[in-house]
């Protein structure tokens, strides 16, 4: 017999596999931005980064919401911060 997981516990590890994926594609925004010179591709990387750090900020929103276990708070707030804060 097979044991099911907590359907908590499980959405809980799919948003933490999905912040995981955001934090990288932050990295490579960040990267992308700290590389390019056109004014174009400057304003487009800030609105990718702002794009992805909201995205961010609603995921860690979404595992909070869902926690209910104590130990998990510190997965949390460990968790890479964005770089770049919107000014608008």
């Amino acid at each position: 017999m097979k044991n099911k997981k907590n359907p908590a516990c499980q959405a809980k590890a799919e948003l933490m596999q999905e912040i995981e994926s955001l934090q990288q594609a932050l990295e490579t925004a960040h990267s992308n931005f700290e590389n390019v010179c056109d004014p174009d591709l400057i304003d487009s990387y800030i609105y990718e980064i702002n794009a992805l750090s909201f995205r961010y900020k609603y995921l860690l929103r979404q595992v909070q919401s869902i926690q209910t276990n104590a130990e998990f708070t510190p997965q949390i707030r460990d968790l890479h911060q964005p770089r770049y804060q919107s000014s608008h």
